[in-house]
């Protein structure tokens, strides 16, 4: 089995502050309708004994507030399930490749970069003999449609809906590709191979792309691509060790 050097994700954290603010928002909701219903009820009387409306104006303020809060913990429930969508695929991505290769690969997860002031994020690295893996997923259903050098492409998530614009996977898992490369570089640890796949988690997504040069993959046939690769080790076993020492340090200082 592949050795897995770091399995928490940033969809993990995110899931986690969503839940955070999420009761946050809960527990703010609670006070703010108890505070308006008090506040309309006495704006109320007090209106009909003395004419006055400023207790009505501040309990309609509290009414407006916990609407608000009220739609931002709504929107916080949908986003919690498409992060939680993708947070299932990356981590069947990571099973994969634990499961189908051997101790010789070392799979990093959601490993952050910084190159100058550029910054990347890789979703899956894995690092062997053979050189470096470097693995974009994505968690869009429906028809992708586009062109390896668009900036944008379409997904139809359904029949009959418009299009929604999304980024061109193939153009950032080059660009994560070429930060890694000038990282390398800097750290003196290249020239090291560095090939790229783009993975489309769900089975039901249809891509229609002309011929790229990224693998345009679902999990099980890029995890198969990876282990069957036919290219000879390029790499010395001490060079293998110097690159997971260097990530492990790149893991460790983004948290």
């Amino acid at each position: 089995m592949a050795r897995i050097m770091s399995e928490e994700s940033s969809l993990t954290r995110k899931r986690l502050a969503l839940a955070r603010e999420t009761r946050t928002l809960h527990w703010v909701l609670r006070v703010e309708v108890a505070l308006a219903v008090v506040l309309l009820a006495a704006g109320v009387l007090r209106y009909w004994l003395v004419g006055k409306v400023t207790l009505v104006a501040l309990g309609v303020a509290a009414a407006l507030f916990s609407g608000a809060h009220w739609l931002r913990a709504r929107q916080n429930r949908r986003e919690d399930r498409i992060v939680e969508a993708g947070l299932r695929g990356e981590t069947e991505v990571m099973q994969r490749l634990q499961a189908a290769l051997d101790q010789s690969h070392y799979v990093f997860n959601d490993l952050r970069m910084k190159v100058g002031r550029t910054s990347a994020q890789i979703d899956h690295l894995v690092v062997c003999a053979r050189g470096l893996f470097v693995i974009e997923t994505k968690n869009w259903r429906g028809r992708i449609v586009g062109d390896p050098t668009a900036d944008q492409w379409q997904q139809f998530r359904m029949p009959g809906q418009p299009p929604v614009r999304v980024h061109n996977p193939v153009r950032q898992v080059k660009r994560q590709a070429e930060m890694l490369r000038l990282a390398l570089e800097q750290q003196g640890l290249g020239p090291a191979p560095i090939h790229r796949y783009v993975v489309f988690l769900s089975p039901n997504t249809s891509v229609e792309v002309p011929v790229s040069d990224v693998p345009l993959l679902h999990p099980a046939p890029c995890v198969e691509a990876i282990a069957q690769q036919s290219i000879e080790p390029v790499l010395h076993p001490e060079q293998v060790d110097a690159l997971v020492a260097w990530l492990v340090r790149v893991t460790k200082g983004a948290r």
